[in-house]
């Protein structure tokens, strides 16, 4: 994804944040120029994206009423969607929803549940969040739903219903059971709890969650905006569990590859814990060359990828850690788990007795559910 996309897509938020903007209000915003920012404008003018009222100095950009979505990116399709038309399905799917499972919902619920969890790019690196996203997912003519676009929106609904009812009272989803499980037989186990945030993909070949594609090209991108994105949903629930369950230090889980925006460094900005922070690092042992843990795949890999992790890891053990009585450590995301267990081990190996929590902003129930190709 070009570095151009991202910024459109900052501009878009921009102006569906604050309709009537003027270009050098989005530009001071962005830190551009107002060149740069009238160019933005006018290619989602173009895009169908974004309208204007007024001329010239007065000139105000806002969200174009009948932006074309979804299958207007499939120009072969000709099938176009008008913000009246979008309302009418979402009225569709909340009437079979009362049908099927007895239950009524708001459009202003369905369109939360839909931000929250689905996400598209298009072959032209459009960003599309949201029903939006989900529209276009039906319509893609990879797969093509478009004339069952009711029917999938109740599975996707039913898989997030599957998954939110699986949500603790402190907003993780558990995943010890399936780290355990993973590891079992190849590595001890460090942690006492391993929570993550939001799947990373969704069964019936929805694919990819909206948190899991930000984190991927944010990571890939060096995007400070889209791993922004991607954590802000975690952090009350990570600071609140923090204070609740009284932790007394944290480690980050270290990268892999250089990058000149880290994830860990954007998380640990966000969450701004005030807590005392344990150094972990990745290391090259007898001379080998560090492999990453994505470079590692397969379910008959996971012996690999738990050796890779525990001899390619270093932890500073603090002088205080006998006085610690729980420590949490942080990662962007898990496949077996074998990374952030490791360096739990090295702390247990140091002498440690106190609890362990694992969180990772997304995860699976399931290994065969997780991301193991280009894994984030």
């Amino acid at each position: 994804m070009k570095k151009s996309i991202l910024i459109k897509e900052r501009v878009l938020d921009i102006v569906r944040a604050s309709p009537g903007i003027s270009a050098p209000e989005v530009a001071v915003k962005l830190g551009m120029s107002r060149i740069s920012a009238y160019q933005y404008l006018k290619n989602l003018i173009q895009s169908g994206q974004v309208r204007t009222d007024g001329k010239r100095k007065s000139t105000r950009y806002f969200l174009h009423e009948s932006m074309y979505i979804g299958s207007n990116i499939w120009e072969a399709s000709g099938l176009r969607f008008t913000q009246s038309q979008i309302h009418d399905l979402k009225q569709e799917i909340l009437f079979a929803l009362q049908e099927s499972y007895g239950e009524s919902e708001t459009e202003e619920n369905l369109n939360a549940t839909f931000d929250r969890y689905c996400m598209y790019i298009a072959p032209d690196d459009t960003i599309l969040k949201g029903f939006d996203a989900f529209l276009t997912w039906c319509t893609d003519p990879k797969h093509d739903f478009s004339s069952m676009i009711v029917q999938k929106a109740l599975e996707y609904l039913e898989i997030i219903g599957s998954i939110e009812s699986r949500r603790k009272k402190n907003g993780f989803l558990d995943a010890g059971g399936t780290a355990r499980a993973n590891l079992e037989g190849i590595m001890k186990i460090g942690f006492d709890n391993f929570f993550f945030i939001i799947p990373s993909v969704l069964e019936n070949a929805f694919g990819r969650t909206r948190t899991a594609i930000e984190l991927y090209y944010g990571k890939l991108n060096g995007s400070e905006y889209l791993i922004e994105s991607a954590i802000d949903g975690a952090v009350d629930t990570i600071k609140s569990y923090t204070e609740k369950e009284q932790v007394d230090a944290y480690v980050l889980t270290p990268p892999t590859q250089g990058r000149n925006i880290q994830f860990r460094d954007v998380l640990d900005d966000m969450l701004d814990l005030r807590l005392p922070k344990i150094k972990a690092e990745k290391i090259s042992p007898f001379g080998r060359i560090l492999r990453p843990q994505k470079e590692i795949r397969g379910v008959d890999k996971r012996k690999e990828r738990v050796e890779n992790a525990l001899m390619s890891l270093e932890v500073t053990i603090p002088k205080e850690l006998d006085s610690y009585r729980h420590i949490l450590i942080l990662d962007d995301s898990f496949t077996t788990g074998a990374t952030p267990n490791a360096i739990a081990l090295k702390l247990r190996e140091a002498g440690y007795k106190g609890k362990i929590t694992i969180i990772t902003i997304c995860g699976s129930f399931n290994y065969d559910l997780a991301i193991t190709e280009d894994e984030i």
